[in-house]
């Protein structure tokens, strides 16, 4: 967990913002394991097909971050 919130705080948010994020069920999801994120957890679009990472970069509320050479997919639950 303590890896997710030095994650939460790359989209600058305060160690303590982070945690509770994380505790409200906010995810991190490295970019390259999104495809089977996206199956593994039934995203999908309106047609009925699984969210892309294009789909995920065209979104406004979609936070992407680097950390460590890594690229990550913030996924908030406020």
């Amino acid at each position: 967990m303590e890896q997710n919130v030095k994650i939460f705080m790359q989209d600058n948010c305060t160690k303590a913002e982070a945690e509770r994020f994380i505790k409200q069920g906010s995810e991190v999801v490295n970019v390259v394991g999104w495809e089977q994120y996206a199956k593994d957890n039934d995203q999908r679009n309106e047609d009925g097909e699984y969210i892309t990472l294009d789909d995920l970069r065209e979104e406004r509320d979609i936070s992407f971050v680097k950390f460590e050479g890594q690229e990550y997919i913030l996924l908030y639950v406020l």
